[in-house]
């Protein structure tokens, strides 16, 4: 298939030979989940197996295995930069405007005659929170640089999800906008990718819910879809299938919403029958779908809400939905909004944006953009705003100017004037809004030095990629690793079942407890962002099989000089406090399929032992965290690249005897890959 964008046969394979992938993510449980995608996709009625082949567990290395032969190799890169080559700037080299990657990218290596880089086929994402509020579009910027980097893009997402109260009581079902889905629908219209959302169920989804989205939900089309990326074949039938499906979900979507703030089913669908930007443009002006700014941080200017007011007057019309902070103005409101805001600001203003307003008979894309908290570091969610309004209306039929009202820090307002591109390369949020707006009106209680509020951009100053090393497979070793490694050690055993794990770049799919191998399991999701002061999630959680049960939670860190002082007691009480409310999923057969779960608490509440996992830097230093963190054992990852092994130090106190004892027992299937050495305590310890 020669479509650009569109998927093709993954480059650099013999027939009748296993094909090679190399697969970066954010961290391991990415990488994993990726792999178990690709594996799905394995051709044939047989389901395919993963196989862990010898290598580093830092970096490890699998077979997946069909009918006895052996159809792919992978090997799996934790952790973006960390490797060489940089999936971020790969797509950046291929034009896209970002430094986003999705959760995970699988990559084919450089071939014999190409151009000696590493050739991404495939970027997936993979989505267990709520999609509310703004957690619904923080990811959008992936979808996009894949998009403009002309990598296909699945983006797998859950629906039925809901809402716990400080209690843990579910206050409500959450379900993303409409416009959520509409614009990966209208990306692949805009950008010519493929981009498009793979709905299943939520594993606490109720039944109503469940039957309301039963037609939508994934039923084989994606692993469709990957297997004639990856395997050969034409991807066009599933594709135009989950098209469909998702046409479907915003549909419902917008029945269900109990406001009247979004297009209906029918305009939805009509809007989607417009397949290039302006067309979209120029619809949604027609149609006068109102819109409005609400904005409630203790920083807003007194002209704020103002210019909220002009917008409105001069013609401003929602995107679809009035509670989304983007709106659109036509081309004769430009004019209009150019004289309001003279009036606003007066000279603080500056001659160059009213002049450029009026310059363009473009439909204007206004994107309100609070950015920053009040002690002035990004809000991560906002950076997907501007990418969610490219995605709708592509980035040529359009001109966007983003209102930044939030505090700021004021340095980066003189630099965004003197040195755009320096700003976009320090900080991801700057980097979205220099790379995808025209102009910016800096309405902020922190841009009061500045000598214009009012910034024309000009041509969307992208960073060129940079310059990239050749790939490696040892790394800067740190946290990455160390969570890998524990994570393979317990989820491959036995004698443990991995309850959580908690890599850098985050997992909120909730911390599970099974009591032994044949007891049902149970999950609490929806874990609270913000945990209570006398409280700390843990990194890893376990539970260690037994006569009874014991549970292991575990902090790792990139240096032990960054471990907390007596966080034991908080790592318990978190897992103690989280167990003791009851559950809201069970999987009665221990197979994966997930229901809600209405009954009570289980009992009895485990014991809990605590520790600490940190980069080897002698046993006295290990000893040292069990006093410094209140721990029971502490943990130090030795890493030896050079024979591809990671030996494994630990000291317990005898009250973490348990894990002392249980960790041998976990190295014998990985071949000398992975050792353990135990110390003894120190005397007085």
């Amino acid at each position: 298939m020669d479509t650009p964008g569109r998927p093709a046969t993954a480059p650099g394979h013999e027939p009748g030979e296993p094909r090679s992938f190399l697969i970066y993510g954010d961290n391991i449980l990415e990488c994993e989940r990726a792999l178990q995608v690709v594996a799905r996709a394995v051709p044939g009625d047989v389901p395919a197996l993963i196989t862990w082949m010898p290598g580093p567990l830092y970096a490890p290395k699998y077979d997946v295995v069909a009918g006895g032969q052996t159809v792919v190799h992978a090997q799996l890169f934790p952790g973006y930069g960390r490797w060489g080559y940089d999936v971020r700037e790969g797509f950046r080299d291929r034009g896209a405007p970002l430094r986003e990657a999705s959760d995970a990218v699988i990559v084919v290596a450089a071939t014999p005659g190409g151009d000696g880089s590493p050739q991404p086929i495939l970027a997936l994402e993979f989505c267990g929170a709520l999609p509310a509020g703004n957690n619904a579009w923080q990811r959008m910027g992936r979808a996009l640089a894949a998009g403009l980097a002309r990598v296909p893009y699945l983006y797998f997402a859950e629906l039925g999800g809901a809402e716990l109260d400080a209690d843990r009581t579910v206050k409500a079902g959450r379900l993303p906008n409409p416009l959520i889905p509409f614009a990966y629908l209208s990306h692949g219209q805009t950008s010519g990718s493929l981009s498009i959302p793979v709905f299943s169920p939520s594993p606490t989804v109720d039944s109503d819910t469940r039957a309301l989205f039963q037609d939508v939900f994934d039923s084989g089309e994606a692993n469709e879809v990957v297997r004639a990326i990856l395997f050969g074949g034409d991807p066009e039938p599933p594709i135009s299938v989950l098209q469909d499906k998702a046409a479907t979900v915003v549909a419902a979507l917008a029945a269900s919403r109990r406001r009247n703030d979004s297009l209906t089913s029918d305009e939805w669908v009509q809007l989607a029958d417009e397949r290039t930007g302006a067309a979209k443009a120029s619809w949604l002006t027609t149609r006068r779908l109102g819109w409005g700014k609400k904005a409630s941080i203790g920083t807003l200017t007194a002209t704020f809400r103002s210019l909220v007011a002009a917008a409105t007057r001069d013609g401003a019309v929602a995107v679809g939905s009035s509670s989304v902070p983007i709106c659109l103005l036509g081309a004769e409101g430009r004019g209009h909004l150019a004289t309001s805001l003279e009036s606003i600001y007066r000279t603080r203003l500056g001659a160059d944006l009213p002049r450029w307003l009026r310059s363009s008979r473009k439909p204007l894309v206004i994107v309100w953009i609070c950015g920053f908290k009040p002690r002035g570091d990004d809000s991560r969610p906002d950076r997907g705003l501007l990418p969610m309004a490219h995605m709708v209306f592509g980035g040529s039929d359009v001109d966007y100017l983003s209102v930044i009202y939030g505090p700021a820090p004021a340095a980066s307002w003189s630099r965004l004037m003197t040195d755009a591109p320096g700003l976009a390369m320090a900080n991801g949020l700057w980097e979205t809004v220099i790379g995808l707006s025209d102009a910016v009106l800096a309405d902020s209680s922190t841009a009061t030095a500045l000598p214009q509020i009012g910034i024309v951009l000009g041509a969307r100053q992208v960073r060129a990629a940079a310059a990239m090393a050749t790939h490696s497979s040892v790394p800067p070793f740190g946290e990455h690793d160390i969570d890998s490694v524990l994570h393979t050690l317990f989820a491959n055993t036995p004698h443990m079942y991995e309850s959580m794990c908690n890599p850098p770049g985050g997992d909120w799919s909730g911390l599970k407890y099974r009591e032994n191998g044949t007891a049902p399991a149970h999950r609490w999701s929806s874990l609270p962002r913000v945990t209570a002061a006398d409280e700390k999630r843990p990194d890893h959680v376990a539970v260690v099989y037994g006569l009874s049960p014991v549970l292991i939670a575990i902090e790792s860190k990139e240096r032990d000089s960054t471990l907390e002082r007596s966080i034991g007691p908080r790592l318990a009480k978190y897992v103690t406090s989280l167990l003791t409310s009851a559950p809201n999923g069970v999987d009665a057969i221990g197979g994966g399929l997930w229901s809600s779960y209405s009954g009570g608490p289980i009992r009895p509440i485990p014991s809990v032992i605590t520790g600490a996992a940190v980069p080897y830097n002698g046993a006295t230093k290990l000893a040292d965290l069990l006093e410094y963190g209140a721990l029971d054992f502490a943990i130090g990852c030795e890493f030896l690249p050079e024979v591809e092994r990671v030996v494994v130090h630990v000291v317990a106190r005898p009250s973490g005897a348990l894990i002392r004892d249980v960790l041998p027992l976990l190295t014998g299937h990985f071949a000398g890959h992975v050792v353990v050495e135990v110390h003894g305590l120190p005397d007085g310890v």
